[in-house]
């Protein structure tokens, strides 16, 4: 008779969870749309299958100066993990530039310019208007959220070991204070906010990229290193920053589409993506591009390609050269 009713009890348990479960996603894919990815339930022997989502969890804290730590090689590795506080450890010579692999819409030599090194060991460093979202993987246990907590990993190619895996803990005592009580929009509301408090980056909006998110300092990792919750995406900080900046060019490309702009040109207001924006290289002032064709064409027809200038009164920046073969080529104008 126990076993009869611990047997509908556990059956109890489980449609309970379940259906909150379901109510919990319902909310959040209310709330975050495309950000949140459903994949395919776990099975699991002698129950249900266990539910599996993906959240991208957008942060906005502005401009952020974002440093490349030389990408560092270990001649010898004592554990599992590799230790990049090695004495014997080797500097690799890091990229000439990461802005080189962002069409950020200017002229060939600022493209070219060699970011200034921040320190005397080589560090890069760059301006990032939008970082990349954190990405919190989930399973929920057929028996969340009653009496057992999601299993996640948290993602981040910004942040070291350290900081993910102090957010982990703050997830994990977040679940203690609201065992029993769905908790996954808790936790993404946190993470889009008050981690970012929590890191201090507010005050100090300065990000230093290491090898795996792994500090060259004795004992600045803790116990970060072998942290299962944690993900650093950060293999090689050059190549992380060339990411970060072109997803954030990308992302200001997004705005710039979305935002109506007057061009200078004819007054008129015209969403982004009608308008060209930086029109003069080294300037980011926009234009609608039926203007700036115009411009260009009555320009080089009468070869005044001196004149082809930005149009803003107090900037006439010269157009670039890969500006105006882009122009005037989307506009069918490239034979003259």
């Amino acid at each position: 008779m126990n076993e009869l009713i611990n047997l509908i009890n556990l059956n109890v348990m489980n449609e309970v969870c379940a259906q909150e479960q379901a109510d919990e996603l319902l909310v959040l894919q209310a709330v975050f749309g495309s950000d949140i990815r459903v994949g395919e339930p776990l099975p699991r022997d002698g129950g249900p299958p266990l539910s599996v989502l993906g959240i991208d969890i957008g942060v906005d804290i502005g401009p952020v100066h974002v440093r490349a730590c030389p990408r560092v090689i270990p001649t010898a590795t004592p554990s599992a993990l590799p230790s990049f506080a090695s004495a014997s450890s080797v500097e690799v010579p890091l990229a000439r530039d990461p802005r080189r692999m962002v069409d950020l819409g200017g002229s060939s030599e600022a493209d070219q310019t060699p970011l200034p090194p921040l320190t005397d060991v080589g560090e890069l460093a760059a301006t990032v208007i939008h970082l990349p979202p954190l990405h919190l993987a989930l399973v929920l246990p057929y028996d969340y959220p009653l009496s057992a907590p999601p299993h996640f990993t948290l993602h981040a190619s910004w942040l070291t070991a350290a900081q993910l895996s102090a957010c982990a803990d703050e997830l994990e005592r977040m679940w203690e204070q609201s065992a029993g009580s769905a908790v996954l929009f808790c936790w993404v509301d946190w993470l889009r906010h008050g981690a970012l408090e929590l890191l201090g980056l507010p005050e100090q909006p300065t990000i230093t990229l290491y090898p795996n998110g792994l500090v060259d300092a004795q004992g600045a990792n803790g116990d970060a290193a072998g942290d299962a919750r944690i993900v650093c995406e950060c293999a090689d900080p050059t190549s992380t920053l060339e990411a970060l900046l072109r997803h954030s060019w990308e992302a200001e490309q997004r705005v710039f589409a979305h935002t109506v702009h007057t061009c200078p040109i004819c007054l008129d207001e015209k969403p982004g993506d009608a308008c060209v924006s930086g029109v003069g290289g080294a300037c980011s002032h926009a234009s609608c591009r039926e203007c700036l064709v115009a411009m260009v064409d009555a320009a080089v027809g009468s070869g005044a390609c001196d004149a082809i200038r930005c149009p803003v009164a107090g900037c006439r920046v010269p157009l670039s050269a890969r500006l105006i073969s882009q122009v005037r080529v989307d506009w069918g104008l490239a034979g003259g």
